[in-house]
């Protein structure tokens, strides 16, 4: 009776499986990832360092260009509503990049140092030492933006941080399997 009953207790404890779940949020940062990494491996940025994503892309504009409402994004995502934008830019907020970036060859400018170096009054004294972290340069990059369906990405990746002019918004598709990535110089 005993041996019967640590049998059936063996096969109770090994048939049962812990389904992981994933969750959108695990998703949608894997696919940023992804997209992050071969955006980095393709396209021919000339610096050597980035600072630290901490912004979406809907993020960056709102701070850049207040004028610019959220019909531009639901335009170019297919989105319906102001809702999914929302919704979907929280999950954007999640994303972390970090490992990304430096497995793909680039230095990773912490958000508070740069901060830091922008509280800075003196432009020169900023572009100094900047140049002594970064001497190939660096750039900003955003956390991306995708639709739902996650073949349609908006992003900032800006390699001249020095102007003054608002970053671009830069926008990629998933079509065949492969990101059609243009080169950005």
């Amino acid at each position: 009776m005993n041996k019967l009953s640590i049998f059936i207790f063996l096969i109770f404890c090994f048939s049962c499986k812990t389904e992981t779940k994933t969750t959108p949020e695990d998703t949608y940062n894997k696919v940023a990832n992804e997209f992050v990494a071969k955006l980095l491996e393709l396209s021919e940025f000339s610096c050597s360092c980035i600072i630290e994503p901490s912004y979406t892309t809907v993020d960056y504009e709102e701070m850049e260009r207040p004028e610019l409402n959220k019909d531009y994004f639901m335009m170019r995502t297919n989105l319906k509503s102001r809702f999914e934008i929302d919704s979907i830019n929280s999950l954007s907020r999640q994303v972390n990049l970090n490992k990304t970036i430096t497995n793909n060859n680039y230095t990773l400018i912490p958000e508070k140092l740069a901060e830091s170096i922008a509280m800075l009054r003196n432009r020169q004294e900023k572009e100094r030492i900047l140049d002594s972290i970064c001497p190939k340069g660096f750039m900003v990059l955003s956390k991306p933006f995708f639709n739902k369906s996650m073949d349609t990405v908006l992003i900032i990746a800006d390699d001249m941080p020095y102007s003054c002019f608002p970053s671009l918004i830069h926008a990629y598709y998933h079509i065949n399997g492969e990101w059609i990535i243009p080169v950005v110089s």
